[in-house]
């Protein structure tokens, strides 16, 4: 006899859950791949692609904003090491080098072979 299968949870409780469960400092956990829809992954395209052009044109805090909604809306997302980057350079040109520091510290220690790895190096240093 196999057990009953539980339903899945609604987003709300599915993002309620892993605000829970992963701090806000730290990035998130390696996860397996999450199958993902085209729509989904075009928008969260957008959004990276938004919180990259804030940071490059100087609007960290904007640009931080973007990358929580982003979180919030695809918290085990396949862009989750892309999203982390950027919210360690938003840190960075929001001026809180020492969380932007941090957090690029962890993200290379889980993540060494990672091709960011090397675009944070110069956070860690």
């Amino acid at each position: 006899m196999t057990a009953p299968i539980e339903p899945p949870a609604t987003p709300e409780q599915a993002e309620q859950s892993a605000s829970v469960l992963e701090a806000p400092d730290r990035p998130p956990a390696p996860a397996t791949r999450p199958s993902v829809s085209t729509s989904t992954l075009g928008e969260e395209g957008r959004l990276v692609s938004q919180a990259h052009r804030l940071i490059q044109s100087g609007q960290g805090g904007a640009a931080l904003k973007v990358l929580r909604t982003l979180e919030s809306r695809y918290p085990r997302s396949v862009l989750s090491q892309e999203r982390e980057v950027l919210t360690i350079e938003a840190l960075g040109a929001t001026g809180d080098s020492s969380a932007a520091r941090a957090r690029a510290k962890r993200f290379v220690e889980r993540y060494p072979k990672s091709p960011h790895a090397v675009r944070l190096q110069r956070f860690v240093e």
